[in-house]
């Protein structure tokens, strides 16, 4: 339901649908929980997991306002290296458009006023990240300055 099932309307609707390229990735075990435009239902039983998954899957991650499950997708998103674009409506998705959620990226999270908007970000920015590959969090999560006056106090 929500904002997955709209998606997966769109893309039903789009002139380049083919069959079988719906695919919906399901937190559970039941398959029969997919919404009625899912062609292919995977129901992992990953439960919150199943974010990580489809993340790691993606080139770019669209959020669309959002809660707090939106905001774990939107920082595991970060940390991964995925284009991030936010939609700006009520949520999450506003809140950090423009921003950028440390210092491990030099980028931001992009906002799109609209679907439209979204889909042009998307395009033009797009091919910076596909040769961006996630090989695990290999910075340091504390600046080396802290490290540096860590070590002068000891």
């Amino acid at each position: 339901g929500g904002v997955m099932e709209y998606a997966s309307k769109g893309a039903r609707k789009s002139n380049n649908y083919t069959e079988n390229s719906i695919i919906g990735v399901l937190p559970d075990y039941n398959s029969e929980n997919a919404n009625k435009f899912i062609d292919i239902a995977i129901p992992t039983g990953f439960g919150l997991a199943r974010n990580l998954m489809l993340i790691n899957m993606a080139n770019a991650v669209m959020e669309v306002g959002g809660g707090s499950g939106t905001l774990n997708e939107i920082s595991a998103s970060w940390q991964m290296n995925k284009l991030i674009i936010g939609l700006q409506v009520n949520g999450w998705s506003e809140k950090l458009c423009g921003k950028a959620l440390d210092e491990r990226r030099n980028d931001i999270i992009y906002c799109a006023k609209n679907a439209h908007e979204a889909i042009k970000l998307l395009n033009s920015k797009i091919s910076y990240y596909q040769i961006r590959k996630f090989t695990g969090i290999n910075k340091s999560r504390i600046k080396k300055e802290s490290l540096l006056l860590a070590k002068k106090s000891d």
